[in-house]
């Protein structure tokens, strides 16, 4: 397929996006100064939908990686899925109730994937896994790369990225709630 290494460097360019977004949301968060007037009031008001954005681009991605595209998700990549995938319907019905509580139950499910994300990217980086990852069962390999974009950007960094928005966004949401 022709379009894979154009979705691939779309894909990247927005990962790098993301990252950029969450060093800015953490100078929002923890770095007084004048950002958090206009833009830090900004990212606060809107912190919801970008969290609601992020986990439905993730979801999409996700999917056309494996059904589309035919990536097959290690069983790590499984379990971030597990953790990302509800965020669109949490989020979702937060967005519509407009329901500020959906975010709180939002941060919950973003944090044991972190936690998983971040597991899988020191692994992926040459670090020691718990166990077989998946090799043993048949399954693909939680170290297997199909995607290395822009020297680093992989699907690992991909999830980890889009669980630190989604967490920065929805802390910032809150704290805009307490102005």
């Amino acid at each position: 397929m022709v379009w894979i290494p154009l979705f691939n460097q779309l894909v990247g360019i927005g990962v790098i996006v993301g990252q950029v977004l969450i060093v800015v949301l953490l100078l929002e968060l923890f770095v007084p100064s004048k950002m958090q007037g206009t833009i830090g009031r900004w990212l606060g008001r809107n912190g919801l939908k970008i969290a609601f954005l992020a986990a439905l681009g993730s979801t999409a991605g996700s999917l056309i990686y494996s059904n589309i595209i035919g990536y097959p998700p290690c069983t790590l990549c499984w379990w971030q899925r597990i953790f990302i995938y509800p965020e669109v319907i949490i989020l979702g019905i937060a967005l519509w109730r407009r329901d500020a509580n959906g975010s709180l139950y939002g941060i919950s499910v973003a944090i044991p994937g972190i936690i998983i994300a971040l597991y899988h990217n020191w692994i992926d980086l040459g670090g020691k896994a718990l166990g077989t990852c998946g090799v043993s069962t048949g399954a693909v390999s939680c170290t297997q790369r199909f995607i290395h974009e822009f020297g680093y950007i992989t699907i690992p960094l991909m999830s980890l990225t889009v669980l630190l928005i989604i967490l920065f966004s929805l802390i910032s949401y809150r704290k805009s709630l307490t102005r």
